[in-house]
């Protein structure tokens, strides 16, 4: 949307948690994306299709991604991300969603942000928290972390918009 001045953003950074389908990557890991795909369980399971003329998968602004990931390569992960309809909680679920659409991290979000900057023009990319891995228990690790994940977060945007200048 614009601005009470009418102006669209120069760019957007989306923050917010995440849910990891790999159960190796640490919880309170930062990730940013490489893409973003939508996501359905029918089409993971091979039940369902989406229209060709459809878009299911989106690219961050290359730049934008590279700066975040320059503030340390060695902690930040980048891969794909995964919007579903609904939050994952089972772990068959998402290791079939992690094979079939190639992901890494579930946000429900991402998808729909980046949709809205694409018919904006506006370039966008996030940063993102693992907050919990994909298996029965997410929400109780997400409950548990969030608030932690949340600090990780702001810190690392106050560092890069200090670095950057923005």
């Amino acid at each position: 949307d614009k601005d009470a001045f009418g102006r669209y953003p120069e760019a957007v950074v989306f923050i917010g948690s995440a849910g990891c389908y790999d159960h190796s990557i640490p919880l309170l890991t930062p990730a940013v994306a490489s893409s973003v795909v939508l996501g359905d369980t029918a089409v993971s399971l091979g039940r369902g299709y989406f229209p060709e003329v459809m878009t299911t998968a989106l690219h961050p602004d290359a730049a934008l991604a590279e700066s975040l990931l320059s503030l340390d390569h060695e902690a930040i992960h980048s891969g794909t991300f995964a919007t579903p309809l609904a939050i994952t909680a089972d772990r068959r679920l998402g290791t079939i969603i992690r094979v079939e659409l190639g992901a890494k991290f579930e946000n429900l979000e991402l998808f729909g942000v980046a949709s809205a900057c694409l018919s904006s023009s506006v370039p966008w990319t996030n940063l993102s928290m693992v907050t919990n891995h994909i298996h029965k228990l997410a929400h109780k690790e997400w409950n548990q972390n969030s608030a932690q994940a949340s600090k990780f977060t702001a810190a690392m945007i106050i560092s890069w918009l200090n670095r950057t200048g923005i």
